[in-house]
């Protein structure tokens, strides 16, 4: 009975009729295009092919319900993170299924206008128990929500229950993956900003992410067309959704039971790298300028694009920025407690400070080289398992060599990062303030491009892929580019450390 008035408290909230007059008209204009179509291509239509239409429309589904979701769900665990609620529940999974309970009501009440909305707009429209044929034709518009079905067996009244089901399955997902985030890290600002990530993931995969990135894409676990479509079954994605609804679960007994400080720490202690490999992934493994790669080369060749002399693409060079600059920054973090004061204790055991530098910058040499193989590994192995061939040729280009493409990735950005790290270790040395180094390689990022470095004479963006055009002198020109400045650098530092007059 008190569930029952929830229900109906929730149905009488401002929300709903902001919602029908939104969803009515949108789902009168798809019974409208439906109609038009069925019309110019003689195709017999009935409620089906409207019905299932408005349930699984994705646009109507990521650019309105989900926020809406995400929303009210991260208002819910805000509201319900309460001193009495946690003592009367004692349990911190006890508290997530209590905050699920808040909520479903709005998951209730929005399928019901959802289902009903979707029959009042099929008045006049045939009833049949079967798929029509309109909705079994591929080549007529807004089919390939339907379509998928025509052969699978599966009852258009199974996908009237099973379409509202999955999604809500989903939102249930991403409602405990904001409760776990929140009792791990219990800020408001924090459930803000997890729900912003996973609102923007979601809009991500739903718009860039290719075919074969079916296991990232969320609408395949939300639209029940879509993983029909991608898995050859309407069994997958529910399962995905349990695994990591019970992996959210595990997470918070064993933050409750203590166990989980221990990876708590190291990711606080460790999270600008976690957060930069993170990228690094996400980056290699969702392609970004295309996703038609023939082998596991020419996504080395697009992945690490860069900039070229024809100009460049923002998403391309962000990604280019966040890889190469990324790491430099995690210098950065490193060399400027070391030099606030660590440095005077790593002085007595090197006696100097040419020493010191010169183990410094021998650990570097290493990191940078393990950096470029990894990377590399990586963009083979991930192309690999998506389908590409390991042949030794670059496809989408034909004045590309691999002899080339390898010269420039791995000497040239050898040397291209050696030179943003002698840079910023020149920046920290006179200017002790982060907000210098920050600037300066805000200035290295605005050098890298084309329109700036247009004779490739500038120490930034030169180690782009898309410099690789075939002519190797080129890439001899850009290698001793980068020495000259090398040579440069270390003459400035040596300087500095000349003046410094620190020795043991």
């Amino acid at each position: 009975m008190r569930y029952l008035n929830l229900i109906l408290d929730e149905i009488s909230t401002w929300k709903w009729v902001v919602f029908i007059l939104i969803l009515f008209p949108y789902a009168w204009k798809i019974r409208v295009a439906k109609e038009s179509f069925s019309l110019d291509f003689a195709k017999s239509m009935n409620q089906w092919d409207i019905i299932l239409e408005i349930l699984s429309d994705p646009y109507f589904i990521f650019y309105f319900v989900l926020p809406l979701w995400l929303f009210f769900s991260s208002q819910i665990i805000k509201q319900e993170w309460e001193y009495t609620v946690h003592i009367r529940l004692r349990n911190l999974t006890k508290w997530i299924i209590h905050t699920l309970i808040c909520i479903s009501p709005l998951l209730l009440v929005l399928h019901f206008f959802w289902i009903i909305i979707s029959l009042l707009v099929t008045v006049g429209i045939p009833l049949e128990d079967s798929w029509s044929g309109n909705g079994s034709d591929i080549n007529i518009p807004l089919n390939y929500l339907v379509q998928p079905f025509k052969d699978s067996g599966i009852s258009p009244w199974a996908i009237l229950i099973i379409q509202p089901v999955l999604l809500s399955l989903f939102f249930t997902l991403l409602h405990v993956i904001m409760a776990t985030f929140f009792i791990i890290v219990p800020k408001k600002r924090a459930i803000a900003v997890m729900s912003i990530f996973l609102y923007t993931y979601s809009i991500v995969s739903f718009k860039l992410f290719s075919p074969d990135m079916l296991w990232g894409k969320l609408e395949n676990y939300m639209i029940l067309s879509f993983a029909y479509g991608a898995f050859n079954s309407i069994v997958t994605p529910f399962l995905v959704i349990i695994i990591v609804v019970i992996f959210c679960f595990l997470l918070v007994f064993l933050f409750q039971r203590s166990q989980f400080h221990i990876v708590k720490e190291f990711t606080a202690h460790h999270f600008p790298t976690i957060s930069y490999i993170l990228l690094c992934i996400i980056g290699i493994v969702t392609p970004i300028v295309r996703a038609d790669f023939l082998t596991v080369w020419d996504r080395q060749y697009y992945q690490f694009f860069g900039v070229s002399e024809d100009g460049f693409s923002i998403t391309v060079y962000f990604y280019y920025c966040i890889v190469f600059m990324g790491l430099v920054y995690l210098f950065r973090l490193y060399l400027t407690p070391l030099l606030d004061g660590l440095i005077y204790y790593q002085l007595i055991r090197y006696t100097s400070l040419y020493r010191w530098f010169f183990q410094l910058i021998g650990k570097m040499i290493v990191v940078v080289i393990s950096f470029l193989l990894l990377l590399t590994s990586v963009t083979i192995i991930i192309g690999y398992l998506q389908g590409q061939s390991l042949d030794l040729q670059i496809s989408v280009s034909q004045k590309v060599t691999l002899s080339h493409l390898g010269y420039h990735f791995f000497v040239n950005g050898f040397l291209q990062i050696l030179n943003y790290v002698l840079i910023i270790f020149i920046v920290i040395w006179i200017y002790k303030e982060a907000i210098y180094s920050l600037i300066a390689l805000g200035a290295l990022i605005v050098a890298g491009l084309p329109m700036i470095n247009v004779y490739k004479c500038l120490p930034s963006g030169l180690n782009s892929l898309g410099y690789v055009t075939g002519d190797f002198s080129e890439l001899i020109h850009i290698t001793v580019v980068l020495i000259i400045f090398l040579v440069v650098e270390l003459v400035i530092i040596f300087y500095f450390f000349y003046k410094q007059k620190i020795a043991y």
